[in-house]
Parts: structure tokens; sequence; C-alpha cells
């Protein structure tokens, strides 16, 4: 009973932008509802399902964080 929830793919956009797809699946009736989201670069990924912090823990480097920000200040 319940619902349970997979990510089913994490991208990785040039600039360190990761996103996310996840798969919410009904045990009962099989309905499926998918929700995408965006995680930026110096997000908490603390929050993040596993498979999202792990590749986001692999890009989003110090200097990608930094990139990332200095673009929105442009």
């Amino acid at each position: 009973m319940g619902i349970t929830s997979e990510v089913s793919s994490v991208i990785s956009r040039p600039d360190g932008q990761l996103l996310v797809r996840r798969i919410d699946t009904d045990s009962e009736t099989g309905d499926q509802v998918v929700h995408r989201h965006v995680v930026v670069p110096g997000a908490d990924l603390n929050v993040e399902d596993a498979k999202v912090k792990k590749v986001g823990q692999s890009v989003h480097t110090v200097s990608v964080i930094s990139a990332y920000r200095a673009s929105l200040a442009e």
C-alpha cells in the first residue's frame, strides 16, 4: 500500500544544473505521476535522492558552482 518513488533519470547540463525526473507509483492502482525538478550548482544535495546526490557530488565542483553563480550575476 502507498506510493513508491523512483528517480528515473538525472541529466547534467553543461552549466552544472541537474535535470531530475522522478516517477511516483500508486501500489494499489498502478497509477503513475511524473515529477521533474532542477538542482542548481551549490544547492543542498542532502535533501535529494541518493542517485541525484551522487551525480551532484561529482558534477558540482567548486569551479562549476563559482561559474554558475557568476553567470547569474551577468
